[in-house]
């Protein structure tokens, strides 16, 4: 199937979370976006997850560690963090 089945409205992209994050770091595509969480990693999720109030009981201190195998499928996140 390779037909688009549902399509938001303006209103509802206006609205959304996604394009408030976007608004907030001057991020004017979604492809923009995509470009930019992939490239940039480190700059990515920190900002993520403070803008969705991601709280830690401890803190993480490393990003992640892709080990001596350099894979990203095997690579640990948020390393030093704690959830619960």
């Amino acid at each position: 199937m390779s037909a688009i089945i549902w399509e938001p409205t303006n209103e509802y992209i206006q609205n959304s979370n996604i394009k408030r994050f976007m608004d907030k770091h001057n991020i004017q595509t979604y492809k923009e976006l995509i470009q930019r969480s992939t490239q940039d990693i480190e700059w990515f999720w920190p900002a993520m997850l403070q803008d969705c109030n991601v709280e830690w009981f401890q803190p993480w201190n490393q990003l992640m560690d892709k080990g001596k195998s350099k894979s990203f499928e095997w690579t640990r996140w948020f390393l030093g963090g704690k959830r619960d």
